[in-house]
């Protein structure tokens, strides 16, 4: 399981970056990242190599986050992998939130991020299929 961070901040140019910017001062490396957005706010959801130091570094510098488990699989880069992973979480009633891809030193494989509403069950039932999963921090 992995820890994700997600940053709720205004809407506006520069305002990824800043959250970029603090994370790079403070040698945090982002290892995935993706961005959402309403007519107010942004959502900057991140998975970083260390959860605990950039939250305190984030709330240091005045940005509201939260932080949640998400399941990371680690995919042959082929046609169907991904498919069949979301057919054993679909098999078990378990919904995908969202998804987004996560870097990896292997590019022979796809690593994604997922989250559901229950990420132990997830995890639970992917391993048991054979899907390799990926933790750290």
């Amino acid at each position: 399981m992995l820890k994700q961070i997600s940053v709720f901040a205004d809407n506006r140019p520069g305002m990824a970056n800043a959250i970029m910017k603090t994370l790079k001062a403070n040698k945090i490396n982002a290892c995935a990242m993706t961005i959402s957005e309403s007519n107010e706010y942004g959502i900057v959801r991140l998975v970083v190599d260390n959860t605990s130091k950039a939250a305190d570094v984030l709330r240091e510098n005045d940005f509201t986050i939260k932080i949640a488990d998400v399941t990371c699989v680690s995919l042959p880069d082929e046609l169907g992998a991904l498919s069949n992973a979301m057919q054993i979480l679909e098999d078990n009633d378990i919904n995908i939130r969202y998804a987004y891809l996560m870097s990896g030193k292997d590019s022979s494989n796809a690593n994604i991020i997922i989250r559901t509403e229950n990420p132990d069950k997830a995890e639970e039932i992917l391993t048991k299929a054979g899907v390799k999963l990926i933790s750290h921090d």
